[in-house]
């Protein structure tokens, strides 16, 4: 068959050609990108020797994953509407090769903004305490013992170092750490059916079509059917005698629609935390800059 006569290869190129159209349309987010504007005007005269590079890269760093995390959310809508005008074959082709990699990046990135966001914050206002308080040690909670013993903290570990650095010490820090709490939300986590977990951990729910692992091994309270005396029975659970139980039914397909609204909300909740983010800095260098008038 000659190049350009193949049917499969004119409808796939089709496809793309409506995808485009609709990426164009789509107004998931409609909001512009975040500005690296604010990164241009920090002054290495505002933070100690070579701070200034570290709190750029760490805002530059945010700010890309946020931005990506939109493009990809928008791309993601595009599909979603694609899909749901294809036959439920085509439809199922594309989802596995186009939307899937597309949605398993997008339910991902809240967790990992919220852990990039937290070490971010947490190294910019160390060294923002460094430069403002002369007696203040260099020493943060989740630094290695050496370059031989690299260890990775846990999540737990990273906010009890932000909290170390930054409670009490900056006007603007309750608000930081108050946006933190909307990003990755358990909410979130429930109406994903913790995708993002299983994923990395076990096996994740499809999307749209075919149920996950139809068999699910857990740990249930022992229990037994005691009579009452007058003929009846009650059931007695023994809480602290549990015995290995299965149950049956498979978790259902996530709607590529219905993520694109979750995400979506969580790209807005990952904005605010970089612009809370942005309100420590303009303290730390207000404060510093003050510091360094005569």
């Amino acid at each position: 068959m000659r190049e350009g006569t193949n049917p499969h290869k004119q409808e796939r190129l089709r496809i793309f050609e409506r995808f485009f159209d609709l990426l164009w349309q789509s107004n998931a987010i409609e909001a512009d990108y975040v500005s690296y504007d604010p990164i241009d005007q920090i002054h290495a005269k505002d933070w100690p020797s070579m701070a200034d590079e570290l709190v750029v890269g760490q805002l530059r760093e945010v700010i890309n994953g946020i931005n990506q995390f939109q493009s990809k959310i928008n791309h993601l809508d595009a599909w979603a509407r694609l899909i749901a005008e294809l036959p439920r074959n085509e439809a199922h082709d594309i989802t596995l090769s186009h939307v899937s990699p597309i949605g398993f990046f997008c339910l991902c990135q809240p967790y990992a903004l919220k852990e990039r966001i937290t070490n971010a914050a947490t190294q910019i206002i160390h060294q923002g305490n460094r430069k403002v308080d002369k007696k203040y040690k260099d020493h943060l909670l989740t630094d290695a013992k050496s370059l031989k013993d690299l260890k990775w903290p846990t999540s737990s570990e990273k906010r009890k170092a932000l909290v170390a650095v930054g409670k009490g010490k900056w006007k603007t820090f309750d608000a930081l750490a108050s946006s933190l709490l909307a990003l990755n939300t358990r909410k979130f986590e429930q109406s994903t059916l913790n995708f993002r977990t299983s994923a990395n951990h076990l096996i994740p729910p499809n999307f749209e079509l075919g149920d996950g692992p139809l068999v699910t091994r857990y740990m249930a309270p022992l229990s037994e059917m005691k009579p009452n005396g007058d003929g009846t029975s009650l059931l007695i659970e023994h809480l602290d005698k549990p015995k290995p139980a299965y149950g049956f039914g498979g978790l259902p397909p996530l709607h590529v629609a219905d993520v694109v609204i979750l995400c979506a909300e969580q790209h807005a909740a990952a904005k605010s935390c970089y612009f809370a983010l942005q309100q420590v800095v303009d303290e730390i260098v207000s404060t510093a800059s003050s510091q360094g008038k005569p």
